[in-house]
């Protein structure tokens, strides 16, 4: 049962890298990769102006929160996608999803 399983998981994945990449065109695929990484970078950055009360220094506690929120669903969504369409860039997306979860954790968990 459990081999059954694992197999029916591997055809769905393979169906998905394979079928998914003809409706996908390389020009938006490439786009999308820039996107990903630059919204990496803005989400980096943003991390280190975050100050001890979890604000972005400078903005209010309302528009910090919202543009966190806006900035790491986005980019945990495209790096989803990503991570599930691209083959070529699996290992850095990959990595991106790794960095947003522990960069999003403290506002998850309190410590």
């Amino acid at each position: 049962m459990l081999y059954c399983d694992l197999l029916e998981v591997e055809i769905v994945g393979v169906f998905v890298e394979n079928e998914m990449i003809d409706f996908i065109s390389t020009k938006w695929l490439n786009r999308t990769r820039k996107i990903n990484f630059a919204l990496f970078i803005c989400v980096v950055v943003m991390s280190f102006l975050v100050d001890g009360n979890g604000r972005i220094s400078g903005l209010s506690e309302k528009a910090s929160y919202v543009i966190t929120v806006l900035f790491f669903s986005f980019g945990i969504l495209l790096s989803s996608v990503l991570t599930i369409i691209d083959k070529r860039y699996r290992f850095a997306t990959v990595l991106f999803l790794i960095v947003y979860l522990i960069l999003a954790a403290p506002a998850v968990w309190p410590f």
